[in-house]
């Protein structure tokens, strides 16, 4: 076999009930990190933003909170666009061992279980993989 076959297993087992709780826990899991993300955003905003500032030439400007609660909601989803992939990857990293296991279980039963990795580790890899991403979407 080869990395092609491997791959056409896994895309056959999409219809697995393993693969779908994976798939689920990634996506709400992947849309909480960025939900929360923003929310702490917009709250620091408030806090660090008076409601009204004084500027040169203009005088005093009213609403700034909400002026800036706005751009920070027109940020994150600009920012959701480019970090959906990265978050996604390091989300998938914490499944990945899941995967794998019911990748085996069901295409390659006679191999040994696997050792687990520790989520220390886990987490690690899954950060670098995600910084990795993220220069690679900034670079181009």
């Amino acid at each position: 076999m080869n990395f092609i076959d491997d791959f056409q297993l896994a895309i056959g087992q999409l219809t697995d009930q393993k693969f779908r709780r994976v798939f689920w826990r990634s996506i709400g899991l992947t849309f909480g990190i960025l939900t929360a993300t923003f929310f702490t955003f917009a709250t620091l905003i408030g806090w660090l933003i008076p409601d009204t500032i004084t500027l040169p030439f203009l005088g005093e400007v009213a609403s700034m909170g909400a002026i800036m609660s706005v751009g920070a909601l027109i940020a994150m989803f600009l920012l959701s666009a480019i970090l959906m992939c990265p978050v996604a990857s390091l989300v998938i990293g914490f499944f990945i061992e899941d995967i794998a296991d019911a990748v085996e279980e069901k295409h390659y039963p006679d191999l040994p279980p696997v050792t687990k990795i520790p989520s220390t580790e886990v987490l690690i890899d899954a950060t670098k993989f995600m910084g990795v991403l993220i220069l690679a979407t900034c670079w181009h």
